[in-house]
């Protein structure tokens, strides 16, 4: 089902066809892991305990943060990442001062 916004806010659901998972699927897509995960969207890591949800979680947010490959994959770096790296550069500076 896909979510709609209505004029009065309220928020409907449709089944989407055939045509509708086309005209989806030709949509330029921004990703912040190359086809893996889409910029603006919401990702779940979902296992049982000691699989590793963790270190995978960790290891994705390093690399978006650096904009370094993730599972073999280009990632992009996007302005929450390189806000938290200007603040995280400030804190460690401010630290050395004392």
């Amino acid at each position: 089902m896909r979510f709609l916004m209505n004029n009065s806010c309220h928020l409907k659901t449709r089944v989407l066809t055939p045509a509708d998972l086309k005209e989806l699927a030709a949509e330029d897509v921004s990703y912040l892991v190359d086809q893996l995960i889409p910029t603006r969207s919401i990702a779940i890591l979902v296992g049982d305990s000691g699989l590793g949800k963790t270190p995978l979680g960790i290891s994705l947010g390093l690399s978006v943060a650096t904009g370094m490959p993730f599972l073999e994959r280009p990632t992009k770096q996007d302005a929450c990442s390189t806000a938290t790296r200007k603040r995280r550069s400030r804190i460690s500076t401010d630290a050395t001062d004392d």
